[in-house]
């Protein structure tokens, strides 16, 4: 088939299903009205002329209309079929639409032989012969000429001759064309593949042509009302699909339960399944493949339907695997794979693009991306689900109805739309739910459905989660339930992790199963049916009883665990949130919690709480994380308690807080995090023994004097002491414990990633010491924080830090001095160092990308410079620099483009900006705002490059100018060019 009819076929509204085109004389009552009986019965809408065409209208148009309407054209050769011109200009017609509209013609050969018509002998050779004589007689005679126009040949004779002889010549070239074009279409036709009927049973011809039929015909492709938004959908992704451009691909449609994605690929497959050899829809595969022998019958249907034969018999998987690679790997095929969650069972209906012949495409459908992935298909097409106005005319097609008046409604259906949030089976359930409803009813229904989810909608989403593993489910459950809206950092992911759910990877899947999504900022996000399929599995059957719960996170539900009657059975709770005036009830029933994992418990602002009292049996055994802000006390439990499941205990602004439990009892602490406790003095000996510490971060408790050696844990990662007055001994002993560092403690080296000094008063000397116990031996530390401190000198050569990639000196007003940066370092920030003349030799530090240097500083004029030289000189210089300045001059050239604030601008490039320029040098002048430009770079298409701001800057009532500089370099750009490029 043709590029052309290839395209045009897809989009084609097809009127007819089958046009008969044969010589009534000959087949009218025998052949031909029998088959147009088949036809019809088999639900075939047939154009057959004496049948289907109205009294009184011109037969040529109509049957020229009804031909190019018709996706298939059954031509009947029989004994006098040449005879009639009138047949032959509809087969001429019909080898046109072949070409142009993508029409399928099958030829019937009915008591003649196909060679004679191939060749025109005998009755064909005879009746193209007569056709050529009939046409030339019809041409007019020179007498004939005369007759007609006497008085124009007598006054001009020549001219009436040269008229008559071009209309002469013009006639006898349209006919000799005419009867061409019937030779050809009749030798195309011929050619065709088709039935010859003579001496045999007739009716089983006409059986097994009725059957073929069937076969070859695809849905007419005819707008579906209730299909919104799918004609877009659908262009979106058959252009993705590039059938025009042959080759082989597989392409994945991913998304959330009931979004669409069947529907989707439906559309596609009855929109182009005409364009290949043979097509399959196997519908259901995750439903199917769990029957018994379920993989092995659906080999057979893609077997039989693509190559159109009812028996074909697979006995084991193995087998058909190579049958299906055996006998389709010629064919050009459209597969669609529905619902499909296994890989294993992907690679036994469809291994690999080379099963299948050139052209082929195949289509999965998918709630779990990782089985696209996994089977490393060429692209996977997100489902979009339907906007707002989409949603609303998809909810209207179905309710309201009948005598009710839409406009009344409009608030309620807005409600509607919104609790659906695009999500077409939502918008398709509750239209048909409500579409006989009164407007109280309405109300009645929404109020129900925030408690208990419709059951229709809910069985659709649970497929996902019922898909999940053990570990995978409560995770999600934790996630949809307290974490929606917040953002994936390290305090959320080590809670997480404190409770074995192993979040890494645990979040990748539920990303992957399209039960969540991390938005642009980093945030957990869903959609909000999922979310509530979550809450309505977590109150079970319990709906209005929150202690049967396994998760507490309302408000009003904490109250009425706070009022239960203390013999109550609490042991099916397992997490606990809250931040209301009712902790010290929250801890004294959490006594009773005997399965809580974690609990996040926080006393507001202006809580009239004044006392806090921790009960004996709390906390109990089971407990991983423990999370306390805001409360009036002075310690957490008097002595010793055996906590053998705690590994996190973060205490945030609790000002009263004086001293730390016993640690002897928490083998398993990982982390110790403790901010705004202004009286803390002490941190108990014990803390010292703990093995397992990962992080201990020690902010603004001015008080504390000194923090036990912590010698015994081997994995310590992240140590912050910011704000905080701890004595720092300047005096150490010579010999150093094996693997240990002292900043006046002894820790363990050899893992620390972060190190967190922050405001913390220290000076020259409690960096370098004299010996070999003074040198900072650092092998892993990739993070140093040592803002606010009174350094007047820091030389990294004497220092050993050989991964270091992030360092803050910020706000050291003392510092002059800053040497020897590590060849590993990355960001340096030194905002605010008033008194800094020197940083030194930095061409060794070939990763350097990030310098800031805001405030009032002593490098002089030329400093910006030659630290922006020293950077273009190294690694960094193929993706980004950024470097921050006070008061730096800019070059106002012809080729500097001056744009004010603006969200996003965009900057048409050079026709040669991948050859001939190094990048964009981005000046950003700030002189009334507060706060700090974040600039996104990307590629658009026709090379158009565009910056974005996404901060918000707020006003500020002084007059202050900052200027930040980006070089966003080119070669980071084409590598992103090349891959869109490789993608295409």
């Amino acid at each position: 088939m043709s590029m052309a009819s290839s395209s045009s076929s897809s989009s084609q509204p097809w009127e007819y299903h089958v046009f008969l085109s044969f010589r009534g004389e000959d087949t009218r009552q025998n052949l031909v009205g029998h088959l147009y009986k088949a036809l019809v019965e088999k639900g075939i809408y047939t154009y057959k002329d004496d049948e289907t065409l109205p009294r009184g209208e011109s037969i040529s148009p109509a049957l020229m209309k009804a031909i190019e309407g018709s996706q298939l054209a059954v031509i009947v050769f029989s004994e006098n079929y040449a005879d009639s011109s009138w047949c032959l200009e509809e087969l001429s017609h019909i080898m046109e639409c072949k070409e142009t509209r993508g029409q399928v013609v099958m030829p019937i050969f009915y008591d003649v032989d196909p060679s004679y018509v191939r060749n025109q002998k005998e009755k064909y050779g005879e009746a193209f012969a007569k056709h050529e004589l009939k046409n030339t007689d019809k041409i007019k005679s020179l007498v004939q000429a005369f007759i007609i126009d006497p008085c124009g040949w007598f006054f001009a004779p020549l001219e009436r001759k040269r008229e008559y002889d071009e209309e002469y010549t013009k006639q006898q070239s349209e006919n000799k064309t005419q009867v061409e074009s019937w030779r050809k279409a009749i030798v195309d036709a011929s050619n065709i593949s088709g039935w010859f009927i003579a001496n045999r049973d007739e009716s089983k011809a006409i059986e097994e042509i009725v059957e073929t039929i069937s076969q070859r015909l695809h849905p007419t492709s005819v707008e579906d009302d209730n299909l919104i938004g799918m004609k877009a959908r659908m262009q979106d992704l058959i252009s993705k699909l590039q059938i025009e451009f042959g080759g082989k691909r597989m392409i994945g449609i991913w998304g959330v339960g009931g979004g669409g994605k069947t529907t989707l690929a439906s559309s596609i497959f009855d929109e182009i399944s005409s364009k290949f050899d043979g097509c399959c829809f196997l519908t259901n595969v995750r439903g199917e493949s769990s029957k018994n022998n379920g993989l092995e019958n659906l080999q057979q249907k893609i077997l039989s339907d693509v190559l159109k034969q009812k028996q074909v018999e697979v006995r084991r998987v193995e087998e058909g695997r190579r049958m299906i690679k055996d006998r389709l790997h010629h064919r050009k095929v459209l597969i669609v794979l529905d619902d499909v969650d296994n890989l294993e069972h992907l690679e036994d209906l469809a291994g690999s693009c080379d099963w299948f012949g050139e052209g082929s495409r195949i289509l999965i459908t998918t709630r779990d991306e990782h089985v696209l992935t996994g089977h490393k298909v060429d692209i996977i097409h997100n489902i979009r689900l339907l906007s707002n106005d989409e949603a609303m005319k998809l909810f209207c097609k179905h309710a309201p109805q009948g005598h009710i008046r839409l406009e009344d409604y409009e608030q309620l259906s807005k409600d509607v739309v919104s609790y659906a949030g695009g999500l077409p089976l939502a918008l398709r359930v509750l239209g048909r739910f409500l579409c006989d409803k009164e407007m109280d009813e309405w109300r009645s229904a929404l109020a129900r459905l925030k408690e208990i989810p419709d059951a229709n909608i809910l069985e659709k989403l649970k497929i996902s989660f019922d898909g999940l593993m053990p570990l995978e489910r409560e995770l999600f459950l934790d996630i949809a339930c307290f974490f929606r809206g917040e953002h994936k950092n390290e305090e959320v992911m080590m809670v997480l992790e404190a409770c074995g759910l192993h979040p890494v990877i645990g979040i990748k899947v539920l990303v992957q199963k399209a039960l969540v999504t991390i938005s642009e900022y980093g945030a957990f996000d869903m959609h909000d049916l999922v979310e509530e399929m979550a809450h309505y599995i977590v109150r079970g059957k319990h709906p209005k009883n929150p202690e049967k719960h396994s998760r507490v996170w309302k408000e009003e539900d904490v109250a009425t665990i706070c009022d239960v009657d203390a013999t109550t059975n609490l042991d099916k709770i397992e997490a606990i949130y809250s931040r209301t005036n009712k902790a010290q009830q929250v801890l004294e029933v959490a006594a009773s919690m005997n399965k809580l994992r974690w609990i996040i418990l926080g006393s507001p602002p202006g809580s009239d709480e004044t006392t806090f009292l921790m009960s004996d049996s709390f906390p109990r055994r089971e407990l991983c994380c423990l999370t306390l802000h805001g409360f009036n006390a002075k310690q957490l439990w008097e002595g010793y308690k055996y906590l053998p499941n705690l590994r996190i205990i973060s205490l945030t602004f609790m000002r009263n807080l004086m001293k730390t439990p016993d640690f002897e009892g928490l083998p398993n602490l990982e982390r110790f995090m403790v901010d705004g406790s202004a009286l803390l003095e002490e941190i108990h000996p014990s803390f010292g023994h703990l093995e397992k510490l990962v992080c201990v971060e020690i902010q603004h408790c001015e008080n504390l004097k000194m923090l036990p050696h912590i010698t015994r844990s081997k994995k310590l990662e992240t140590l912050v002491l910011s704000k905080c007055k701890i004595v720092f001994e300047q005096n150490m002993e010579n010999l150093a414990p094996d693997n240990m560092n002292h900043i006046g403690l002894w820790f363990c080296s050899g893992w620390l990633k972060k190190l967190d000094l922050s405001w913390c008063n220290l000076a020259d000397g409690h960096m370098i010491r004299s010996g070999a116990a003074g040198v900072w031996e650092l092998p892993n530390l990739q993070e140093l924080h040592l803002a606010g401190n009174r350094f007047v000198q820091l030389n990294f050569s004497l220092l050993r830090l050989p991964r270091l990639k992030w360092l803050d000196v910020s706000y050291c007003f003392n510092l002059v001095e800053l040497l020897e940066l590590p060849s590993s370092i990355a960001v340096v920030l030194a905002d605010g160092c008033m008194s800094l003349e020197t940083i030194g030799d930095i061409s060794n530090c070939k990763w350097l990308w990030k310098v800031a240097l805001w405030g009032d500083n002593k490098l002089g004029p030329l400093g910006g410079d030659m630290l922006l030289n020293s950077m273009l000189q190294g690694n960094a210089k193929y993706y980004f620099i950024n470097v921050k300045l006070n008061c730096m001059d800019i070059w106002r050239g012809p080729s500097v483009v001056w744009v004010k604030w603006v969200k996003t601008y965009n900057m048409l490039l050079p026709h040669d900006w991948y050859d001939h320029f190094s990048g964009i040098l981005m000046f950003f002048q700030n002189k009334r705002f507060n706060g700090n430009p974040h600039i996104t770079i990307k590629l658009g298409v026709h090379d158009i490059f565009q910056s974005e701001f996404n901060e918000t800057l707020e006003a500020h009532s002084e007059e202050t100018t900052y200027i930040a500089v980006g070089l966003g370099l080119y070669s980071f750009l084409k590598m992103i060019r090349c891959k869109q490029q490789k993608s295409q």
